[in-house]
């Protein structure tokens, strides 16, 4: 999939077809490529496009009901 930008937060993942369930799920998994940009309540959780489709198909071959889309 083409991403508009290299970071994004969950809010602009969740416009290009992904649910905010399955999001907030894959950053809590380990190896998932994100980071915080805080230490806050508040603060934003940030996926690296360009490694996000790369760790979804590793974690789809792992456990095929893991992530689905």
């Amino acid at each position: 999939m083409e991403y508009p930008k290299q970071l994004m937060k969950l809010s602009e993942l969740s416009a290009l077809g992904f649910s905010m369930k399955q999001l907030r799920e894959y950053v809590h998994q380990p190896g998932c490529p994100c980071m915080r940009t805080g230490n806050t309540k508040n603060s934003h959780y940030l996926i690296d496009t360009t490694k996000f489709d790369d760790w979804l198909e590793e974690q789809k071959k792992r456990s095929p009901f893991a992530c689905r889309q």
